[in-house]
Order: structure tokens, then sequence, then C-alpha cells
């Protein structure tokens, strides 16, 4: 049974009060449990007023009636000009204006997903990860090529990143909404629409390895619209499929997507279907992508098998008794988590979602391939566990609610007909909302002290139960207070992410360094000492405490210490590294040479080691040669 127009505005009027009574309600009460829609309380309280009565006002029909109609006056002038103009030039307009805004109000603080932990495996060099191998490329490339250019940070590269994804991302958007609206409206809806959503933040320098992914989701769902519209190959939306896979392997949740799109061009052409065309538009884009793959050196099996890859339970479906978990699967606090993420993400995604009821019948082929593309990330999405990262990992929620939201305005564009007037009503509504919603959120980002003012009110607030997400949470702070020689924050942060994982020997660690640069240096040493007993076989903490003596000159303590590094790994070449040091300033010269002739063996291209050897061999030298010269002298025969 199709949901009557009447219907259709009181479900997006009612929605849209209780966003607005929920951002209130959290203004005013200092509620940081609604953390998906809380962003109006970190600005004043005579603002939060304001922004109440503009979104009320805008739920009156006369005032949405002229505000839809400049929306489409904008996107009819901008279609025309794409439409005369071919695309191109209008398009790096429309792209350097996109890319001026997301720069301008980009994110100063990059606690959110794991902003800063990226910063610093770029900066060792890392190149691919496995869960995200070419969005990590693309930022290590884009770093590469500015450099040559000038002094660029790392941080500005992901940000670089992040902005173009945002540009990319609404040129495709343009063209998708071109493709499925039929009228300037429709057209302006799904553009605007989709616009005012939450993932745009990703687009705002955020650092992550999420916006390239977007990019690439919309490229995969215009290409596909492309091909149920015109019959045309395939071919190029496999390619768009794996390249969204290896942005984010997460985006494998497509693949019925993808099968619903070959099942389609098989019945659209088989007649016509030679053996030959079939084998291209199969085994193609999957040989043509491994090509390019091997041609920028990501080997896939060598980056799986590097990673350390350990399968984390996502889905708490029994047990709630691990650091990840403190609730179970489609509890009261596991659905009030999802709840927030999606309303932080897609404030719209459920009431859109709701018009598909007994309305899908009505989307034809397009439409059908949406559902495909929506419901199985939907189902990964309910099944994520979102205590791993909490108001962290908004981002990766957000390729899983683009389909739906963008199904969920072709479905209102459907069911509305040729009530044009409905249709501008419940647009205005979607769009004014949504950036009342979302605007807010990029404000903070974009000021600093605000968003450290929401990040710690986060972690203090007793919200976190998961231990994993707790401690991490601190632990990011922390490591950001350090950085800025802020020693007394980063202390009391790494004392509250021990407190809540007291066996991670990796956080005993930050905190005897914070207590080492303070000048603490007993509370340091009792800070590595508690790391080796918490994880005695690790050889990251054996190693971290052998350093620490040996930077102290208790050469007999580093002594010992990497000897233990050692015994865990033979083959740890700074651990042999240093402990020939150790044996150099013991004194014990024959032996630190053995250590780095084994370490060049090894690695031949080690400079410092094969620097290192030389200068030991010149004082074995001088040794050898003073002892000569102060040797007794022979007597004669007799």
């Amino acid at each position: 049974m199709r949901i009557t127009t009447t219907a259709i505005k009181y479900l997006l009027v009612l929605w849209s009060l209780v966003l607005i009574s929920l951002h209130c309600y959290a203004s005013f009460t200092g509620s940081n449990g609604l953390w998906g829609v809380d962003s109006w309380a970190y600005f004043p309280l005579y603002l939060t007023g304001v922004l109440t009565l503009v979104g009320l006002v805008f739920l009156f029909p006369p005032v949405s009636a002229g505000l839809i109609s400049c929306f489409k006056s904008i996107f009819s002038r901008v279609k025309t000009v794409f439409r005369v103009l071919d695309g191109q030039p209008a398009a790096i307009v429309l792209a350097i204006s996109a890319g001026s805004l997301f720069w301008l109000l980009r994110c100063r603080v990059h606690l959110l997903g794991d902003g800063y932990w990226w910063i610093r495996n770029l900066e060792k060099g890392v190149k691919f990860h496995v869960n995200e191998p070419l969005a990590l490329y693309l930022t290590w490339l884009t770093r590469k090529f500015t450099s040559r250019f000038a002094e660029a940070s790392t941080e500005t590269a992901f940000q670089f990143v992040s902005v173009a994804s945002g540009v990319v991302f609404i040129y495709l958007l343009f063209l998708l909404a071109r493709r499925l609206g039929k009228t300037n409206g429709a057209g302006a809806l799904i553009f605007l629409g989709l616009l005012t959503q939450g993932f745009v933040q990703l687009f705002f320098g955020y650092v992550e390895t999420y916006p390239p992914g977007i990019a690439a989701l919309l490229l995969y769902l215009l290409l596909a619209v492309r091909q149920l519209k015109d019959k045309k190959s395939v071919f190029w939306p496999t390619v768009a499929f794996l390249l969204c896979v290896l942005m984010h392997l997460s985006a494998v949740s497509l693949a019925p997507s993808l099968a619903y799109l070959y099942l389609h061009w098989w019945k659209s052409s088989r007649k016509s279907l030679k053996p030959r065309s079939v084998a291209l538009v199969t085994a193609g884009p999957i040989f043509a992508v491994t090509i390019v793959l091997f041609l920028i050196g990501l080997n896939p099996v060598k980056v799986f098998s590097s990673s350390g890859v350990s399968v984390l339970p996502f889905f708490p479906f029994v047990s709630n008794s691990s650091e990840y978990f403190n609730y179970n699967f489609f509890s009261l606090l596991h659905l009030i988590d999802l709840l927030n993420l999606v309303l932080l993400v897609s404030p719209f995604c459920i009431p859109l979602c709701l018009l598909l009821v007994g309305n899908c019948k009505y989307l034809g082929s397009t439409g059908r391939f949406m559902i495909m593309a929506s419901i199985f990330p939907l189902g990964l999405l309910a099944m994520f566990n979102p205590e791993l990262g909490f108001p962290r990992d908004w981002d990766v929620f957000a390729q899983s609610l683009i389909p739906p939201t963008l199904l969920g305005i072709m479905t209102l564009i459907k069911v509305t007909g040729k009530d044009k007037v409905l249709l501008g009503y419940a647009g205005t509504v979607i769009i004014v909302v949504g950036l009342l919603h979302v605007v807010p959120w990029v404000l903070i980002q974009a000021d600093g002290s605000r968003f450290l003012a929401r990040y710690e009110s986060l972690l203090e607030g007793k919200l976190l139960y998961s231990q994993h997400a707790l401690s991490y949470g601190h632990e990011e702070i922390a490591i950001y207070y350090r950085d800025r020689n802020r020693l007394s924050l980063a202390e009391k942060h790494y004392q509250k992410a021990i407190e809540a994982q007291p066996d991670s020997y990796r956080l005993h660690g930050g905190l005897a360094l914070i207590y080492r640069q303070m000048g603490k240096k007993d509370k340091a040493l009792a800070g590595m000492l508690k790391m080796v007993e918490v994880a005695p076989e690790s050889l990251r903490a054996q190693f971290n405490l052998a350093l620490f003596y040996q930077k102290e000159g208790k050469l007999a303590e580093a002594e010992t210490h990497y000897k233990k590094t050692l015994e865990i790994n033979p083959n740890h070449l700074p651990a042999v590294f240093n402990l020939a040091a150790v044996y150099f300033n013991q004194g014990l010269i024959d032996q630190a040479i053995l250590l780095y002739q084994y370490v060049l063996e090894r690695d031949p291209d080690d400079k410092s080691a094969r620097k290192n050897l030389e200068k030991v061999l010149q004082v074995k030298s001088m040794l050898e040669s003073a002892v000569d010269s102060t040797s007794p002298a022979e007597l004669p025969p007799e």
C-alpha cells in the first residue's frame, strides 16, 4: 500500500520537529549522551534559539515554497551551463568554489577517526594498509608529489586528498542528479538533499582514508545508472566497484548490486552477446585493476600478510565480556548508539527509507539497483559494533548511508508524482533542517577550541562502555597534548587511558615517555618496568625498556633487555644495532664489530651501521697500535 502524500508531509514535519527538539534538549540540559545531535550545545544559547526558530519557520509551506523556487532556479541555471559548455568548464568553476569552501572551513583537530594515527603511519613510510590500501596510497602519493615543490606536511597531504575527494563528489553528484532528476525540482532535491547530509564533513580537510572511498562510491552509482538507462556494458561499473573495494574493504557489501547489474545486462543483451564480449566484461576489469596494482607496487598477498590483521569481534551476537564490548547485539544501548551514528551522518535517512514501504514496485530497474546497493551495506551497519570507535568512527558509516538516502529521495520524487508543491515543500524541509544539523558540526571541527571541548566532554561523560574505545580516545588526545608540549594534560589523559585498559603495555610506555619529558625519571622508569611486567613477551616493551636504560647510561640493564628482545625475535635489527653500541661503550669492541657486521649482512644499505662499524674498526686499530707501542722490548739473547 502506497504512503499518501498527506502522510509524507506529516512524516517529514514530525521528523524535523524531533531533530530540532533533540538539539534543543541537548543544548539546554548539557546532555552529551545525544552526541549525534548535540552540536548546538557548543555555541551560545541564543544561537540555539535562532536555529530553532529558523527550522520552525521553514516548516510553514509558504516560506518553503519561496525557498524551493530559489533552489530550482539556481539548479536550472547551473544545469544549463553544464549542458551548453559540455560540462567541463562549468565543472571547474564548481570544483574551485566547493574546494575553496572545504579548505576555508577545514578541520583543525583530527581526533575523530584515526587522524593522528594515520599521520604517524604515513610519516613512518607506510604506503598501503590492509583495510584501505588504495586510499592510503593516494595520500602517500600526494605527499610525495607536493614535497617536490614545497615543504608540505603529512597533515596537509591528507587534507588535500579530503578536499579533492569532495570536489570529485560534488561534480559526480551533479551529473547523477541530472541523470535521475527529470525536472529541475527533482534534480535540485537530489543534489542538495545529499549535499546537506552529515557525510559531507568528510570533505572539509578530514584526516582519514574514507573521503576517496565516498567519491569512488558515487562514481560507481553514476556509472551503474548510466548502464541501466543506456543499456551500456557493465565493464566500467565493475572497474568502479573494484575501485571502491580497494578504497575500503567494507565496499564488498555492494557486491549484490553489481550482481544485479550483470543480471540486467545479461537479460537486455543476451541475444547480441558473443563469448568474447562476456569474457572481456567479466575478466577484463579484474585483469586491468590487477595490472595497475602491481605497477604501483601493491602486492595484495604481501600487504595482507604483513599488516598483522586480526579479526576483531565487530558483531556482538552473544558475548559482551571483552575489551571491545559491554553490551549485546541489538540491545537497547546498541540501538541507541546506532541511532546516534545515523543521525550524525544522515539525519533524514530513516524517514526517507520509511517512504519505501509499499513503493518499491514503482521505482523501476534503477530503484531496484539502489535497493541492492542499500540493503546489504545497511545490514553491515546494523551489525557493526559502534563501541569500537563510538563518536570517532561515524565516518565508516557514511558509505553505508549514501545509497539509502539517495534511494529515499528518489522514492519521494516518485511518490509525489506531479504534486510539485508537495515535492518542493518536502525538499525545502530536508535541505534546510539538514543544513541546520550539519553546518554546526562543520563549524565545530573548524574551530580547534570548540572541537577539543566536545571531544573531552565525550570522554568525560561516562558514555563509553567499551574499554577499547575509552582508552584509545584518551590515548589519542594525550598524544595530541604531548606533541604540543602540554605535558600535564597529556599525563592526565594517559592515566585515564590506563584506568580503562590497565593491561596495555603501550599506554604504560606512553606515560613513561611523558614522565621522562617532565624530568621525572623515577616515575618514567616505574612506567617502563610496568610496561614489561604487563607484557613480558612483547618485543616492543622489552626494546623500549632497553632503549630507556641505554639513554640513561645503565648499560648492563640495557644489555639484559636487548638480549630479551632478541630472544623474542633474533632478527630484530634495531635491537642488534643498539646492543652493538652498548657493547662498544662497555669496551667490548670485538662483540660490537660482530653485531655491526651482522646488521650489514642483512641490510647492506644501512648507512648508520656501516659508519659505526668503520669507527669501531678505527678504535680497535688505534688500541692495537697503542698496545704494540707500549710492549716491553725484548733483550738480546745471551
